[in-house]
């Protein structure tokens, strides 16, 4: 998603310094009701994994009575994450269907993955999206793919070659993803 929260497909020639990407193929599906927040949207996903040592990638589809986004706005390349989110555009929508689709990762895959969940939206008219800060809805229908086979690319440039990457990124990856708490940011919000 743009800065703006508005979706555009990307050409087949734009890189992205970071991608999951799988053949999705539904393990365990469930209807997902009353959903009152992200976090216990959170809690009934748990229920549904089968283990805390595997990779889950996840679809849920619904009608949302409101759905709280967030995009990193564009940012030099070399800038840390947390630096880079902070300049993140917020919006809320209302009454919009549309998809959910994210990876659940295991804790021991903090260095080379988002630990837990890490969720995105995209509007049933391809029109709006971002990363999930906050939900709530009705019916949600769910689906989890076991992901068994994980293949990691790393680039071979010189830059990433050379680079010291022992440091824990932990604690900025939380304030990236979660602002600091897995939840969500009070402040800059956009209504739609």
């Amino acid at each position: 998603a743009r800065s703006d929260g508005t979706v555009v497909e990307a050409a087949d020639t734009e890189l992205t310094p970071f991608a999951s990407v799988v053949n999705f193929a539904a393990d365990h599906t469930a209807h997902v009701t009353d959903v009152k927040s992200y976090d216990s949207f959170i809690a009934e996903l748990d229920l549904m994994r089968t283990s805390e040592n595997g990779f889950i990638s996840i679809r849920a589809t619904g009608t949302f009575s409101s759905i709280h986004l967030r995009t990193a706005c564009k940012s030099e390349s070399g800038v840390d994450l947390v630096e880079a989110t902070s300049t993140q555009a917020l919006f809320d929508f209302e009454s919009i269907a549309g998809t959910l689709v994210g990876f659940w990762s295991p804790a021991y895959t903090k260095s080379i993955a988002i630990a837990g969940y890490h969720m995105h939206f995209i509007s049933a008219d391809r029109q709006h999206g971002g990363h999930v800060l906050d939900l709530a809805a009705d019916a949600i229908f769910v689906e989890l793919n076991d992901v068994n086979d994980v293949r990691l690319a790393i680039p071979e440039t010189a830059a990433f070659l050379d680079a010291d990457l022992s440091a824990d990124t932990s604690a900025a990856l939380d304030i990236a993803e979660r602002g600091g708490r897995g939840g969500r940011p009070a402040d800059d919000v956009t209504s739609t």
